[in-house]
């Protein structure tokens, strides 16, 4: 009787691991499938254009001063330089460097 017992539960395990074995192919075939709709999605996605940067369309006349600072900088720069500033107000020495601008 407890061979029999011991018997069954091999028999279980077997099933068990031979129902395993089955669900890792079956894994193994979705991943497949899903690797190679992401690579054609990845080639049809690299031929799309891609938005280019948008630069302002104003241009900065470089031989006239900012109407806030009363100087010019290098690179130059204009009263729009200044639109996140309050109160609007010349640039210190401090704000100058951290923008990368000199006075000329």
């Amino acid at each position: 009787m407890g061979t029999s017992k011991y018997q069954a539960a091999l028999d279980a395990l077997s099933k068990v691991e031979e129902l395993r074995e089955e669900a890792i192919a079956e894994i193994n075939a979705e991943i497949a499938v899903l690797q190679e709709q992401l690579s054609k999605l990845q080639t049809v996605s690299g031929s799309v254009r891609k938005p280019s940067k948008i630069v302002s369309k104003r241009s900065v006349n470089s031989e006239k001063s900012c109407d806030l600072c009363g100087f010019r900088t290098e690179p130059i720069h204009d009263k729009r330089a200044h639109r996140h500033q309050e109160p609007k107000k010349s640039f210190s020495d401090a704000e100058l460097k951290e923008k990368g601008l000199k006075k000329v």
